[in-house]
Order: structure tokens, then C-alpha cells, then sequence
């Protein structure tokens, strides 16, 4: 009730939710880098070998975080919404998602049938993120996602480029 103390409340509110917000971000920024990192080291990514694995002196793949931060403005340049950046990210962990439930359902076959329940219902929530995705692309333009396309794609050929003679 004392004007004061809710001004205070509010804006200690509102910088706890960007602190959040910002501890988030940097997170996945980070993750991914060692995703990336990770990758290249597993040879999935095509290129000279060891390119994306070297550190600098912080102890980082500081080339791996120059990627990340190439494509990250790459779909800041060419995507005008906010929701389309939104939708591509959901894409991305619908994929991700996806290929672990298959996973895991392929190893629940030969455990208990609970594992392929799970597996089901996980595949059925995955659905339902694809298509509010699809209908968010499909109401700001199917054009937008094609940074999105285009990145996947590019992984798919270094992922194939890369295990072609695994086969």
C-alpha cells in the first residue's frame, strides 16, 4: 500500500525477470557452443579436422562460438519477427526432441512396454509443438524460414559428407 515500496517491488520484480532472462540466454548461447564443439569433435562436421576444437587461452572453442554467433546474425538479418525466430528455435528442438524419443522408443522395444508408452506420448506432444510451428511459419510467411532450411540442410550434408563411408 506505501507507493514507495511497490515502485521498489515492481523493479526489483522486473530486473529479477531480465537477470533470469539474460542468465537464460547466455546458457543456451554457451550450450550450444559446446554442442558445436562436441560435434566437430565427433567428426560430424565437415572441414579440416580439428578446426572447431582448438581453445584460446580462456579455455574456450573460440571458433565455434564465431560460427554460433555468424549464424545467429544471419537469422537476425533475414527474419522480421520475432514469433518466426521463436518458431525456427521450437523447429530446432522439435527435431532434437524427436530423434531422442525414436531413440529411446528403438531401446524401450527390447525393455518395458512402459518406455514405448512414454515414447508415444512424447511423439504426440512433439505433434502438437510441429504443428503450431508450421501454423506460425504458414500466417508470417513460409520465406522467413529459410535461414532455417538452409541451416539444416547444411548439417544434414556435413552429417552425410562425413559419414557416407561409415555405411
Amino acid at each position: 500500500s506505501n507507493p514507495t515500496t511497490v515502485y521498489f517491488a515492481k523493479q526489483f520484480i522486473a530486473g529479477s525477470i531480465v537477470i533470469s532472462f539474460l542468465g537464460g540466454s547466455y546458457g543456451m548461447f554457451y550450450a550450444n557452443n559446446w554442442n558445436l564443439f562436441a560435434m566437430a569433435k565427433d567428426g560430424c562436421i565437415v572441414g579440416r579436422k580439428g578446426y572447431f576444437t582448438e581453445f584460446n587461452k580462456a579455455g574456450i572453442p573460440f571458433r565455434a562460438v564465431w560460427l554460433q554467433s555468424a549464424l545467429m546474425s544471419i537469422f537476425f538479418i533475414f527474419t522480421k519477427s520475432k514469433a518466426v525466430l521463436l518458431t525456427m528455435g521450437d523447429l530446432g528442438v522439435f527435431i532434437a526432441y524427436i530423434t531422442s524419443t525414436i531413440a529411446f522408443m528403438a531401446i524401450g522395444r527390447k525393455n518395458l512396454w512402459s518406455k514405448r508408452i512414454i515414447g508415444a506420448l512424447s511423439l504426440g506432444s512433439g505433434t502438437v509443438l510441429l504443428g503450431t510451428s508450421i501454423i506460425t511459419l504458414m500466417n508470417d510467411g513460409l520465406v522467413q524460414a529459410l535461414p532455417f532450411v538452409g541451416v539444416l540442410g547444411i548439417g544434414a550434408l556435413s552429417f552425410w559428407l562425413s559419414h557416407r563411408n561409415d555405411v
